[in-house]
C-alpha cells in the first residue's frame, strides 16, 4: 500500500487491505466493522470490507492546515475531531437519528 489513506493489517497473514485512499486518522466504531476517517475538512465513514467511504459531515471548509485527528466515544454517539490551524479547534459532531 502506498503512502496515504487508511488500511487494515491482518496480523496472521501480514496482508494490508486498503479501506480508503483518503484520510489521515481513523477511529473504529464499537461494531468493529465501521471506521470514521478524518480527511482534511471532512469526516468519512467506511467499512472493513473496503467499500468506498461516504461523507459523514463537512467540517469548516478550507481551514484545516494540519492533518485532523478523530476519536469515537465508546457509546458510538459522539465523534471527537481535533484540528490545528493557527490555534486549536475542537469540533463535536453528534449523530442525530432520522425522524
Amino acid at each position: 500500500m502506498s503512502a496515504g489513506g487508511v488500511g487494515v493489517w491482518n496480523q496472521r497473514s501480514g496482508a494490508i487491505k486498503r479501506i480508503s485512499r483518503r484520510g489521515s486518522d481513523a477511529a473504529w466504531l464499537a461494531d468493529g466493522r465501521h471506521v470514521v476517517i478524518a480527511d482534511r475538512d471532512r469526516l468519512l465513514i467506511g467499512d472493513a470490507a473496503g467499500t468506498e467511504p461516504k461523507e459523514l459531515v463537512l467540517l469548516a471548509p478550507h481551514t484545516v492546515t494540519v492533518l485532523p485527528s478523530v476519536d469515537v466515544a465508546p457509546d458510538n454517539k459522539t465523534i471527537y475531531v481535533g484540528t490545528i490551524n493557527e490555534h486549536v479547534n475542537m469540533w463535536l459532531a453528534e449523530r442525530v437519528p432520522p425522524r
